[in-house]
């Protein structure tokens, strides 16, 4: 019996956002449907396959031309609708399986991402976070969004409202569309933050008069 569940861990498989388990036995597998395809497996090695297909996908990807052309108009925007999103996924985009693993988000929270705007991460101040992940985005960089001249956030909720302040700091956003629960927390959390800066700034001011 070991001897059988020794032999039945090493066949490699995947497992859709169902939780079926789909073992890889043969060359190729179809595991599901799309609209316009079958889902198909068509390597044993699994793992180091989906890292060559996932990395030169994005290059592909990179190279087709119509790609090519909608990224060639990134910096002539004058207006651009984004959501805001928590580094933490809800609880609906983390059934669908659509995030990232668990390990990957553990990573941004240690880079001190708070959350993205199109897949791009930054932190509490808006500074955008470098991570291999960017690797596996194609979306408008962060630097080129802070040259549009009207970028409109649309998020809200308690679970955003750091990814909000933050997308605010680093001026990546300049007009939030918000619930008013979610805007009266943005509030008190920015003139919190603005009280020990304006201290300082009293206590400079009073050091530079003794001085004079």
């Amino acid at each position: 019996m070991a001897a059988a569940d020794s032999k039945a861990e090493q066949v490699p498989y995947l497992t859709d956002p169902t939780g079926r388990e789909h073992p890889l036995t043969g060359e190729q597998i179809t595991i599901g449907r799309a609209v316009e395809c079958d889902i198909v497996v068509t390597s044993k090695r699994v793992s180091r396959e989906h890292s060559r297909v996932r990395r030169d996908g994005w290059r592909v990807m990179l190279e087709d031309p119509y790609v090519q052309q909608a990224m060639g108009l990134f910096r002539s925007l004058t207006l651009a609708l984004v959501g805001i999103g928590a580094v933490e996924p809800s609880k609906l985009l983390a059934a669908s399986g659509n995030v990232f693993s668990p390990r990957e988000l553990q990573s941004l929270r240690d880079r001190g991402a708070v959350g993205d705007i199109c897949l791009r991460f930054f932190d509490a101040m808006g500074t955008p976070i470098t991570t291999p992940l960017n690797d596996r985005v194609i979306a408008i960089e962060l630097a080129d969004l802070k040259r549009v001249d009207r970028v409109v956030g649309i998020a809200g909720g308690r679970r955003k409202t750091e990814a909000i302040l933050g997308a605010l700091r680093g001026r990546l956003i300049n007009v939030v569309i918000t619930d008013r629960a979610t805007a009266e927390r943005l509030v008190r959390e920015a003139s919190s933050a603005a009280k020990p800066h304006r201290a300082t700034a009293k206590a400079r001011a009073r050091k530079s008069k003794r001085g004079t």
